[in-house]
């Protein structure tokens, strides 16, 4: 992604859901880069049934700005993607800066996996105290080139650990935490829920207030568009 007007594709999805995977299983197929998702029914509503206005958020969501902000900005993304790690580093400091910090904006970031490492990366991050998830988020996109099996990384297992050790998290709680079934069941039913709702099959993707917008072209002057229109309705 980039900030001018150069199209970018987004990083699409590449496989569906799988039932049944071992943490064995899970970590052979993190060293071979290729994901994996747990299937399932999602069951009862997800949703946050809290008195804000965004009533399409999760309880266990995890958000930046003001939940009664006029324009909500939710964006699926994944630790692996390149897109993602661009736009996240690059133009989220302006969108932050801009709209977030103003109480303009509440921002809703999702991890869509493409891959085994990105639901690795997602469920350390949620392991963690809430209010550290967004450093591993910060971490995870600055270091891709250290764990991300794009980049030519093989044991994307120890990489992984290598770079989240960074957090205090050892080598032998990154096992527990991955062997987590209902944590993998959780990421894998947020996935599915984007894809059934918003029909995302590819990252980064945004969702402002209500409006699916790929990264595409220039994304960010139409995400500010979006965003103002948005605000001139309020």
């Amino acid at each position: 992604m980039t900030t001018d007007n150069q199209d970018v594709k987004p990083r699409r999805r590449m496989n569906r859901w799988l039932i049944g995977i071992e943490i064995a299983a899970l970590l052979a197929v993190i060293a071979a880069g290729i994901y994996i998702l747990t299937g399932g029914d999602i069951g009862g509503s997800v949703e946050a049934s809290a008195p804000q206005r965004n009533t399409g958020i999760y309880k266990d969501d995890h958000t930046l700005g003001n939940p009664n902000a006029p324009v909500t900005v939710i964006e699926y993304a994944a630790p692996s993607c390149p897109h993602c790690a661009h736009f996240f580093l690059t133009v989220f400091p302006q969108l932050k800066k801009q709209y977030i910090d103003t109480g303009k904006v509440y921002f809703v970031f999702r991890v869509f996996p493409l891959m085994a490492a990105d639901g690795a990366v997602e469920a350390v991050a949620r392991s963690l105290p809430k209010e550290r998830y967004f450093g591993v988020v910060d971490l995870v996109y600055r270091t891709q080139p250290k764990w991300d099996p794009e980049y030519g990384v093989t044991n994307v297992r120890d990489a992984l650990v290598a770079v989240l050790s960074e957090t205090g998290v050892t080598a032998a709680q990154f096992d527990k935490i991955l062997a987590d079934q209902n944590m993998q069941n959780r990421i894998n039913q947020i996935a599915q829920d984007g894809e059934t709702k918003y029909d995302i099959h590819a990252v980064p993707t945004f969702v402002v207030n209500g409006k699916v917008m790929e990264n595409k072209g220039d994304v960010w002057q139409d995400m500010k568009a979006a965003i103002d229109a948005g605000l001139s309705r309020h």
